[in-house]
């Protein structure tokens, strides 16, 4: 919609999934941590648990949703993907500072 920070995954050749809308409401010139942990070890509640400023959020996708639906890349490589939407249409710009992923073996 423009003026929130969504979080969205999306396996190759499926539709995106918007599983939390707005994980961040951003603010001109401030810089924010995101992220999320994919644990497939995980309770059934909290596959997918999604951060902001290193705070836990309340929104989780479960297993039923990972599994069932076939749309999170449990079998891919995941890549860092980003983009700025506006609503108005104008020009907007994004600085990321930094940016990091590790993918834990066991």
């Amino acid at each position: 919609d423009g003026n929130s920070i969504d979080a969205v995954y999306r396996k190759s050749g499926a539709a995106h999934t918007q599983s939390m809308n707005p994980i961040q409401v951003p603010v001109a010139d401030t810089y924010y941590k995101l992220g999320f942990i994919f644990d497939p070890e995980a309770p059934a509640d909290k596959r997918i648990t999604w951060y902001a400023d290193n705070e836990e959020q309340t929104t989780y996708v479960t297993e039923a949703v990972v599994e069932a639906a076939s749309v999170f890349p449990t079998d891919q490589m995941l890549k860092f993907v980003t983009g700025v939407k506006t609503a108005d249409g104008t020009v907007s710009a994004l600085t990321i500072d930094w940016w990091a992923y590790a993918q834990l073996i066991p």
